[in-house]
């Protein structure tokens, strides 16, 4: 029987496919005294083999064409990703090409469905999103409709639809309706709209009018680089009763309002929520409450993040603690520069694993308090907590990411080795597999082992702090797969000596590394000379 082409495709975008004569594994792991032959392709050219073994196998004798179970011919394929290797996959050739698909360029994807009518077919049916040049929708072109019905009746699949406007042509709301209403015909599996760069008033009138016909099939709606719609058209939005994700960003001076809060309050099937803004109508004496998103009780991610000047966060707030406390449901809550007066509703969600606090302000101790009654936390990201308030996270046994990024409120104000030291009383979150540390903290090679024996699972280490020693004490974290090392320095100005790197004393788990603004050393530095100093050893690179 004719043996096997072997490709894996990491090797293919190094340009390399594999060719084994009398095996039926893997080349690397092949048996001694069995050849393996390779030559040089390109991604491109890789497809272009697979496609013409599927036509033509009379043509390639020593290369395995079977029909055990389908009609089309079957190949073996290898993949290699980072986290998942899989012994050996099995499929037909042009099923399989739609998983490679995801791992090649739009060019090679549009050259595989030329391969023949199968694969032509087959990935086309495996496009679930498009977007669509604006003169297909946005005024009217000679031949438009037919180009858009012919393009629809290509990708009958198609999930999600990204409509980009074009600000400097016009915008006739007769095309829109047309192209909307060509939608709801022939596109009965769209489930997502995508809309960025609405600007103007008349255009949001255009799309949110149009867009009611497909009300009762969309579940997602993606808003991006957009200004706040008009109030007088909030009710066609209200309109769209069957969202369950629904995200806006608005990075431009346009106005959040109290009645595009009560808007999206009324879409009571929403399930993820995010809001990210820029300027609101608020002022730190009245500021503008997001307490109407409190009648989303269905939901279960919500992200509201404020992009403007810190100093005018305290324009926008949550004024009542029962407003969190009445989405029961909420699983993840991220909340970037607006206030938090008070976290003791957080208690009350007993579903809630996932918190990222990003304030202002420094996080008070009565606050961080009421943060270790959550014992349902799993990951949590506090991005200004006092080092003094370190060991009143203890409690979160169940805590199985940690980032924590110190409050700081002048250079050299912090005691660096206290600091560390505050890190040994959470040895009771015996579950963490990842921490992530920012701030001007010190951690010796002694006090990395103290952390590697609190922490004998963790797999992920982020550290952005002062080390001494360098990379010495790491290779006690017997687990760790991914580090990323960085010093910390108070702003761009500073003169922070870099982090030594000792490569032969990293953990042989590791299998990510990476690393700003440190030096490589050759060698680890003998144990009578200080390891903070430069002389050390010899830097080999940057």
């Amino acid at each position: 029987m004719a043996q096997p082409l072997y490709i894996r495709w990491q090797d293919c975008q190094q340009g390399r496919v594999y060719r084994q004569a009398g095996h039926n594994s893997d080349p690397e792991t092949a048996p001694a005294g069995k050849s393996t032959d390779h030559r040089t392709v390109s991604k491109r050219q890789a497809v272009a083999v697979t496609g013409y073994c599927m036509r033509c196998p009379h043509k390639l004798p020593r290369v395995a064409i079977a029909r055990p179970f389908w009609s089309a011919p079957i190949m073996r394929l290898w993949r290699t990703t980072a986290l998942d290797v899989p012994a050996g996959l099995y499929c037909s050739t042009p099923l399989h090409a739609l998983v490679v698909g995801q791992y090649l360029d739009t060019e090679d994807v549009v050259a595989a469905r030329q391969v023949c009518k199968e694969w032509h077919t087959l990935l086309s049916a495996g496009v679930q999103s498009i977007q669509l040049p604006p003169h297909l929708w946005q005024w009217s072109v000679s031949g438009q409709h037919v180009q858009l019905y012919r393009l629809l009746d290509v990708f009958r699949h198609l999930q999600q639809v990204r409509l980009d406007l074009d600000v400097t042509k016009p915008c006739d709301s007769w095309s829109i309706g047309r192209a909307m209403s060509t939608f709801r015909a022939h596109m009965p599996t769209l489930r997502g709209m995508q809309l960025a760069c609405i600007m103007d008033p008349q255009h949001w009138r255009a799309l949110l009018c149009n867009m009611q016909c497909l009300s009762p099939q969309l579940t997602t709606l993606n808003l991006q680089d957009i200004c706040w719609p008009p109030v007088n058209t909030l009710h066609l939005l209200t309109q769209f009763t069957g969202l369950q994700q629904l995200h806006i960003r608005s990075p431009h001076f346009s106005r959040l309002e109290k009645p595009h809060l009560q808007a999206i309050g009324n879409l009571t099937q929403l399930r993820d929520l995010l809001l990210c803004f820029r300027t609101v109508d608020g002022t730190a004496n009245l500021p503008l409450s997001l307490d109407p998103l409190s009648s989303l009780v269905r939901l279960r991610r919500l992200r509201v993040h404020y992009t403007g000047l810190s100093e005018l966060a305290s324009a926008v707030v949550f004024c009542s603690p029962s407003a969190l406390a009445a989405l029961q449901q909420l699983t993840t809550l991220s909340v970037q520069l607006v206030p938090l007066p008070s976290l003791a509703a957080l208690n009350e969600l007993p579903q809630l694993h996932s918190l990222a606090l990003q304030q202002a302000q420094p996080i008070s101790s009565t606050q961080t308090c009421s943060l270790s009654r959550c014992q349902q936390l799993r990951s949590i990201s506090l991005s200004s907590i006092q080092w003094s308030d370190i060991p009143q996270l203890s409690p979160l046994t169940g805590l199985r990411s940690l980032d924590l990024q110190l409050w700081q409120p002048a250079r050299g104000s912090l005691p660096g080795e206290t600091v560390g030291r505050q890190l040994v009383h959470l040895r009771r979150l015996g579950q963490l597999r990842s921490l992530k540390l920012k701030g001007q903290c010190e951690l010796s090679a002694d006090m990395l082992g103290q952390l590697a024996a609190c922490w004998p699972g963790l797999t992920v280490l982020d550290l952005c702090c002062l080390l001494p020693d360098g990379s010495l004490g790491l290779q006690q974290f017997t687990t760790l797969r991914s580090l990323k090392l960085q010093p910390y320095k108070w702003d761009v100005w500073s003169s922070d000596p870099p982090v030594l790197l000792y490569p032969s004393l990293l953990p042989l788990t590791l299998t990510a590394l990476e690393g700003i603004d440190v030096w490589c050393m050759d060698e680890p530095p003998p144990p009578s000379k200080n390891p903070a100093g430069f002389a050390g050893g010899s830097s080999s690179g940057s």
